[in-house]
């Protein structure tokens, strides 16, 4: 009889997929503790008060996450991209980078589409740069609200649309 070896076990799917989804968010764990500064930011700016709220609106997309949980395990290069730009961040003291990869870690948990790049640029809604700029340019800290939610909207409402359409599509070719 022969004896198996290391590479004919094969593991329960469920155990991959339980450690898939751990290195997942340990990964977002450590992008978030490189953005901490953000919590400080949105509580004593003025123009980056509403950088929660908007952080908070941003974070709706990551609900079909729950419903793509059935398919397996995401695509692994966001998750890669956000190590990077973490370690990056980390090397290079550059608190946008950080934000970026937690933007990153955060759009890994999810199947990865191109409405993906849409929700990604939409993460500048709840960065300090909006801001940042917005007060260099002589505007309101009101106008910095106002514009950091329309951004936000736009950017999901964009990614949800198309998002719904191309499920309305794909329902329609099976039927």
């Amino acid at each position: 009889m022969d004896t198996p070896t290391a590479s004919d076990i094969k593991r329960p799917e469920c155990t991959q997929t339980f450690w898939g989804w751990m290195i997942r968010f340990i990964i977002v764990a450590l992008c978030f503790w490189q953005s901490r500064n953000l919590l400080d930011i949105w509580q004593h700016s003025p123009y980056d008060a509403a950088g929660l709220w908007a952080f908070l609106i941003w974070l709706l997309p990551l609900r079909q996450a729950w419903d793509d949980r059935a398919r397996g395990l995401p695509s692994a290069i966001p998750m890669w991209g956000a190590v990077g730009l973490c370690m990056g961040a980390i090397f290079v003291d550059m608190h946008v980078v950080a934000y970026y990869a937690l933007a990153l870690s955060i759009i890994g948990l999810r199947q990865w589409a191109w409405t993906s790049w849409v929700w990604l640029v939409g993460a500048i809604s709840w960065m300090n740069v909006i801001g940042y700029t917005l007060s260099n340019y002589g505007y309101s800290p009101t106008q910095s609200i106002i514009l950091r939610f329309v951004l936000v909207c736009l950017s999901i409402g964009c990614a949800l649309y198309v998002e719904a359409k191309s499920i309305g599509k794909q329902a329609s070719k099976k039927a």
